[in-house]
Parts: C-alpha cells; structure tokens; sequence
C-alpha cells in the first residue's frame, strides 16, 4: 500500500467518525422497528466504517455483544452486501430469555439476510472463529460484550489475528476506567495497533439528567475508543486516560477469599449500610448472609482465605 493511499484511508476514517459526530446513524435506516441502548452517533460510526473498511478489503463485521440487536441489525441493514456476525450467548441482561428471539423477530420484520448470531460464549466463539466467517477477516470489531478487565482485554487479544489489514475496533463503555485500562494495556503491548478517536460523556447514563441522557443518546452514550490496526505508524501513538490501580491490587485479595463470589452482593449490603433505611439494612444483610452460607455448600473445600485452587495440578512437569 501507497503512503499516499494509506493516508488517504486514515482521513477517510476520520471523516467518517466526524459525520457520525455530526449527523448520527445514516437517515436511510433509521425505523421503528430497532432501539437500544447505543448512542445515534455510535450506530452512524458503525454504519460509515463498515461501509469504507469492507470496500477496502472484503471483510466482515463483528460485534462482541448483541443484546437485543440494536447495532448488528442498523450496520447490517446500512450494508448489505457485509456479513455482519454477533457473539452473545444471552446470559446478561435478559430478563425473560427473549432477547434472542427479539433479535430473530426484528431480523425478520427488516427482511435482513446478512446479520448471523453465533449464539455462544465469546471467548469460544473467537476461539474457533475461522470456523463461523470462512475465510473473511474482520473490518470492523465492535466489542460490547462483558466489560470486566479481563473480557475487555482478551476480547482484543483473542480478535487480533482475525482483523484484515486496516482493521478498525471500536470499543464501548469506555468512561469506565477499568476498559480504558484494558485498551491502553492491549495497545502498549501490540505495537501495530493505534488509538484514532476517544470520546466520553460526564457520567454513566443512569446516573444522568433526562436532558444529559438525551444528548448522549445522540452522541457517544457511554464513551467510545476508536483503535485502528496501523502497521504504517500513520497514526501519531497515544493511550486513553486510565484510572487509578489500586482496586486491580484488590482483586487479587477477592479472587483468592472464599467468598469472592459474593463481592457484589457485600458492596451492595456495604452500601444500604450507609446510605439506606433500617429496612433496606436489614433486607441486604439477610441476602447477603443466604448468599454466604450457599456458597460455602457450593465450595466446601476452601479456605477464608489464600485459595489458590492449585489442588491437583502437576508438581513437576516440563513442556517439550
């Protein structure tokens, strides 16, 4: 590739991100059929790269994270000539378990024919990816799916030696600092990659005013980090600001107490301790202490603390 061309592809990347900024998600597919919970400019992003990455190089759109279908089914329908696939095995935020089903119905009702559920955990699903998209690689990587350090990280990782050349990731959530941490650590690692575009708003959108929720629903919801596969270095380096590192130290002491499973149900109980009524008190802490006593049922063997769960493994063993 060119320098000229190649540079040319960066301003065409960057110029689809100021549309998106600009006017949101295209107006030819805006309909009554698809919401979500997704920023208008986020959905036009999506829809423009898709369009300017796949003409390159004949590739696919993937996203980590489907939930109801809001950002695979408006990419699909803004291209349909792209194969657009989404990871989700529908264990979160699925009340009911119709999301699947919500995403088939809305499928139908847009007689789309290009969008493909890989309905399974996303870490196998990448896994045995060549197995789902043949001999596509991906143009676009939208990653939406769990949003803990870890998920957030290995999602890059394990995408990586699926993306085509000029492969563009764009990853949600990103006020939160512990996804700003797992891109920075992801692009401080791998060299050929770049941060193109970050923006972010105020506050989580449940956290916001009407008025602020509503701008950021037209904009950038809950922040975006735009990275780019640069083998080129046409992209001057620089990293997303991160937070402070103290709770990944603490992590490690949840990970190895025996109730490390139950530190949402703690800190929710930590916080009607503080801040709600005698009755909120009292309701948590009989949850809290039901949750505690089935999960030592459930882990009999384990300590109060130091649980390594190294029983069993070798004691020596040389990998030849």
């Amino acid at each position: 590739m060119s320098n000229e061309k190649s540079f040319n592809f960066v301003k065409q990347v960057k110029g689809a991100i100021q549309q998106a900024h600009e006017t949101g998600q295209l107006p030819e597919t805006k309909n009554d059929v698809l919401d979500g919970f997704s920023g208008d400019s986020i959905v036009g992003c999506l829809q423009r790269l898709t369009k300017i990455v796949s003409a390159r190089n004949d590739s696919c759109y993937l996203e980590i994270g489907v939930l109801q279908g809001f950002t695979l089914l408006s990419i699909a329908l803004a291209n349909p000539d792209v194969p657009c696939f989404g990871i989700d095995d529908f264990s979160l935020f699925n009340e009911g378990k119709k999301n699947f089903e919500i995403v088939r119905e809305r499928q139908r009702k847009l007689g789309i024919t290009n969008a493909h559920i890989l309905n399974m955990d996303f870490e196998e699903a990448l896994d045995n990816l060549e197995q789902h998209i043949q001999e596509k690689k991906i143009g676009v990587l939208f990653v939406d799916g769990p949003h803990d350090y870890r998920s957030q990280l290995i999602s890059l990782l394990k995408a990586k030696r699926s993306l085509a050349d000029s492969a563009v990731i764009v990853v949600d959530d990103a006020n939160y600092a512990h996804v700003r941490q797992a891109n920075a650590d992801f692009l401080a690692s791998e060299l050929d990659f770049a941060l193109l575009f970050e923006a972010y708003t105020p506050l989580h959108p449940a956290n916001m005013t009407p008025r602020v929720k509503e701008k950021a629903r037209k904009g950038w919801w809950n922040g975006v980090n735009v990275l780019m596969k640069d083998r080129e270095r046409r992209v001057v380096r620089s990293f997303p600001p991160t937070g402070e590192r103290e709770r990944f130290f603490a992590s490690h002491d949840v990970f190895r107490h025996e109730f490390a499973e139950t530190a949402i149900e703690a800190l929710r109980y930590g916080s009607a301790l503080v801040d709600g009524t005698e009755s909120e008190e009292k309701k948590r802490r009989k949850l809290l202490k039901e949750r505690l006593l089935s999960e030592r049922q459930r882990h009999p063997g384990r300590f109060p603390f130091y649980n390594t769960e190294s029983k069993g493994l070798p004691d020596f063993k040389l990998h030849l």
